[in-house]
């Protein structure tokens, strides 16, 4: 047994908000998506994160707080523009509520973090146009007056220390809303209703982005019933049938994949590099390493194969 690992922990609070899911717990379960979130962060891993907060920052009941969490991940992620977005979202919000100072600052600040925004633009001129006699004598600054962007506009506000910790490894962990998440899988239920295989595709790769493979593989079967993605979808089901340590599946997948028409050696090599992976984990170790062989036939350098060459050539006493 390996000693468990920050990643090992992500992957058990990914488990346990997909069990309070379906318990219809959807407070705990976002909770829980939440401190996954953050867990990706501190691993570095803000792409992963961000597939979380956007699923959840959707619903329309999102609260606050998450959205600040997105907007804290755009910048983490340098992504000046998804940034700005979410800012606009935080300020859409505060003026639905009445709170047009806190409104103004948000729109600002999408300015300031893309100044091409134009949403942004358009509400501080709205704002603006509403006059002070009706806003009980608040100053309400003009399109004009919005400070223009930095110098350098692909480079954001630096980000506050520890602001992407709020609430990790606490019990008081916000509760969000989950109505976005609740939209992603309601549309793939459309998607499969409809037979739409691409839908079903993107669907499977968000759950393996999230670590939700035994959903991922599901979805990736049904997109492999469209002959033009099944090459794929195979190779993501066998992937994905690996990384739970089913190797002899995946090897089922993956050579399922290579049989397809329009699969060869010009564009087989990636593939049969997650075969001879899959292959090796079984313990057909010459298998494997005839895999391996074709693969640095075909392109040289790739990964680390050619290490994995030499390892199996050793332990096969070719070396």
């Amino acid at each position: 047994m390996h000693s468990p690992t920050p990643l090992d922990h992500v992957e058990q609070l990914l488990a346990r908000a997909q069990e309070h899911f379906r318990s219809g717990d959807r407070d705990l379960a976002t909770a829980t998506l939440s401190e996954a979130a953050q867990a990706y962060e501190r691993l570095g891993r803000f792409d992963s994160a961000a597939t979380i907060y956007r699923s959840l920052g959707r619903g329309a009941q999102a609260s606050p707080a998450l959205m600040e969490l997105w907007l804290a991940n755009c910048e983490l992620r340098r992504d000046a523009a998804e940034a700005a977005q979410v800012a606009c979202e935080l300020g859409d919000r505060a003026l639905n509520d009445g709170d047009e100072p806190r409104a103004r600052s948000w729109f600002e600040r999408a300015i300031t973090l893309d100044a091409a925004n134009e949403t942004a633009r358009r509400r501080l001129q709205r704002l603006a146009g509403a006059g002070a006699p009706n806003m009980g004598g608040i100053a309400i600054a003009s399109a004009a007056a919005v400070p223009p962007p930095p110098a350098n506009t692909d480079a954001p506000p630096p980000i506050e220390a520890g602001r992407v910790e709020v609430a990790v490894g606490r019990a008081e962990a916000v509760s969000f809303d989950l109505a976005g998440l609740l939209s992603e899988f309601q549309k793939g239920v459309a998607a499969q209703l409809a037979g739409d295989s691409q839908s079903h595709y993107d669907l499977g790769m968000t759950y393996r982005e999230m670590g939700l493979l035994d959903q991922a593989i599901e979805s990736f079967r049904v997109a492999q019933e469209d002959p033009r993605l099944a090459p794929r979808a195979l190779e993501m089901a066998g992937r994905c049938l690996a990384d739970q340590g089913r190797h002899h599946e995946a090897c089922g997948e993956f050579r399922r994949a290579l049989a397809l028409p329009g699969v060869g050696p010009d564009n087989d090599a990636e593939l049969r590099f997650h075969l001879g992976h899959s292959l090796a984990e079984s313990g057909q170790l010459a298998e494997a390493l005839g895999e391996y062989e074709r693969v640095t036939t075909a392109m040289p350098g790739f990964e680390d194969v050619d290490d994995r060459i030499v390892a199996l050539r050793r332990v096969l006493g070719q070396a």
